[in-house]
Formats: C-alpha cells, sequence, structure tokens
C-alpha cells in the first residue's frame, strides 16, 4: 500500500465534517467525520499502487449540515517501488510433457522453444499491463491531493501591530464595515469584542491595508522538535512603528496541538542571545472564541487572538529594537 496525503485547499469555505470514498460513493467510507482542521492540515490514506501504476478515484463528502451536491472526486494514480507480478507466471504446460511414445504425443511439437503460437499469447494477457495507457492522464491531478509524505516544518502565525496614533482611523474603518457598538474598535478603544465578527473584520484591516500605519509581520511555528507550537523569535526593527503600538499575536488553532499559549518574552535585544523578559497573555480576547478568516492575505484558517489587553504589558513604544518570542503552551 502507498500513503497519500489528501489536504483542503486553502481557498475553500466548507466547513465539514466530511467522509471520504475511494472509488464509488455507494461504498463504505474508508474515513468519516474528518474534520476541515483534518483536511487542511493532511489527512494521510492508504491506496494500492504498483510500478506501472493503479488508478484510484477519491471522493470528499462535504456532510455539513443544510449543504447539498457537496461532493468532489478527483482522479489519482498511485505508484509504488513493489514490482508488478511476473506475466511468466501463466506458462506452465511443460510438467505435462512425457517422453511416452504414444499417440497423445502428437502435439509435443508445438510446446518446443519459439515454435509455439499458442504459448506466446498467455504471456501478453495481464491485466496490469493493459492498465498503464488509461491512467496516464490523471497525473495532472489537482494540487489538493498531494502524495508527498514529508510534513511542513513550520505553520505561520501572525504578530498585528496597531499605533496608538491610528486609533480613531482603526474605530471609524470598522464602524464602516458594520461593527456596531458596544463591540470591538481596535486596541485603542475601551470596548471589548462580543462576538468573533468584530475580531475577523479586524484582520481584515491589515489584510487590506484599509488603514494607513497598521503593520503586520508572519511569524514561524516549529512543528516539531525542543520548540514544537512556540513561535520563533521576531524583530520589530526600532523606528518601524513611530511612537506606542498595540502588538498582537494571531495564531491558527491546528499550529498549537490543541494547546493554548499562556507566556511569550520580549526583549530590546535578541532573546535567542539573551534571554528576555516573561509576559503572561490575558485570555479576554482568547475566550471570544476561534476566528474564521477568509480572505486574499493571510491564510484562510481558524485563529486565536493572543494579547495583554486590556493590560498594558504589549502596549510598546519602538523606540528600541523588539524582539518577541513563545515560551509556553497549556
Amino acid at each position: 500500500m502507498t500513503q497519500i496525503i489528501l489536504r483542503l485547499t486553502l481557498s475553500s469555505n466548507s466547513v465539514g465534517p466530511f467522509n471520504i470514498y475511494t472509488d464509488s460513493i455507494d461504498t463504505t467510507p474508508i474515513r468519516t467525520e474528518v474534520t476541515r482542521e483534518e483536511l487542511v492540515a493532511g489527512l494521510v490514506i492508504e491506496l494500492e499502487g504498483s510500478i506501472s501504476g493503479i488508478l484510484h478515484k477519491v471522493i470528499v463528502e462535504n456532510v455539513q449540515e443544510g449543504c447539498e451536491d457537496q461532493v468532489i472526486e478527483k482522479e489519482i494514480t498511485v505508484y509504488s517501488e513493489q514490482p508488478d507480478p511476473s506475466p511468466t507466471q501463466t506458462v506452465t504446460p511443460t510438467p505435462t510433457v512425457t517422453p511416452t511414445p504414444t499417440q497423445s504425443l502428437v502435439p509435443t511439437p508445438s510446446l518446443s522453444p519459439g515454435a509455439s503460437p499458442s504459448v506466446t499469447p498467455s504471456v501478453t494477457v495481464t491485466p496490469s499491463v493493459t492498465m498503464s495507457p488509461s491512467v496516464t492522464p490523471s497525473i495532472t491531478v489537482t494540487p489538493s491531493i498531494t502524495p508527498s509524505q514529508t510534513p511542513a516544518p513550520y505553520g505561520k502565525g501572525l504578530l498585528l501591530i496597531e499605533p496608538v496614533s491610528s486609533g480613531y482611523q482603526v474605530n471609524t474603518a470598522l464602524g464602516e464595515l458594520g461593527i456596531q457598538y458596544p463591540n470591538f474598535f481596535g486596541f485603542n478603544s475601551a470596548f471589548s469584542p462580543t462576538d468573533t465578527n468584530s475580531l475577523d473584520m479586524y484582520m481584515m484591516l491589515f489584510s487590506n491595508n484599509s488603514v494607513s500605519g497598521l503593520e503586520w509581520y508572519e511569524v514561524d511555528i516549529p512543528l516539531s522538535g525542543d520548540r514544537q507550537y512556540l513561535f520563533d523569535e521576531i524583530q520589530v526593527p526600532q523606528g518601524t512603528i513611530d511612537g506606542y503600538a498595540w502588538y498582537t499575536l494571531v495564531i491558527p488553532e491546528q499550529y498549537l496541538g490543541g494547546g493554548k499559549m499562556t507566556e511569550i518574552e520580549i526583549n530590546t535585544n535578541s532573546i535567542n542571545l539573551n534571554g528576555g523578559s516573561t509576559i503572561s497573555l490575558n485570555n479576554t480576547l482568547y475566550d471570544i472564541g476561534s476566528v474564521y478568516y477568509n480572505g486574499q492575505t493571510f491564510q484562510s484558517d481558524n485563529y486565536r487572538f493572543y494579547s495583554t489587553w486590556p493590560g498594558q504589558a504589549l502596549r510598546l513604544n519602538n523606540s528600541t529594537d523588539l524582539y518577541f518570542r513563545g515560551k509556553t503552551i497549556n
């Protein structure tokens, strides 16, 4: 058997759960109740393969309540390093030939090497060989099904920076997007979020560049090793932001291994070389829930917000270099 990885394209807004079939939806599914998070991360399934390739049809059914006609079918050719069965195994008439001079030996000349046309067809009739011409075009399968067994070494998160000087523009832009009081109007506002929609709209301000002064950085999150799920050090160079700003980590849930980030480190010099000060994160924004972003700039995913807000520990002045690094996951 050969392993392949089945992935949901990031542009898809399907919620799931999903059932996975091979060859026909009328058969018993090989996997049921697969979550969106599992498909985005990559679901490993096993299919039979051969050196010449075996054609399979992989069917993904979205069984989300209220959805209809949510079935995607893709053909994929599965190869294996195991050799195909030898076609010469079908030639087995030699044991019946004996030297007894009876009438039954009349056909004997037809068994001489290279002289018998009756033996030749049995060598060429092999189902595994005749399949390959019809399978070849399926090599152009869409990227949503990737025959790769190497997991990505890093996930990606975001560091969002809202300058204090941009507070009014952020407030106005969120109002234009339909956010109403009392709800979240940015970190310079006194209102807490009442739902995840306001946090989703807040992310849109960064991805659409609709408010001048907002900055964002992408952070790397190791998915293995000693610092698994703890984002790597990131630097905001001195003077990137004029004056004070709010610094917020926005991390996809799938890259935290089912845990919650509770502490980060900050310093004005490299934390990797000099260590840093520990900052405990507040649950105010985290407890609002999972924020599903489906815009064009960032990865479509379910995110959580990590901040000290309304505490001031991540309201920082960029008059020096600023370094950030993940510290604790619970």
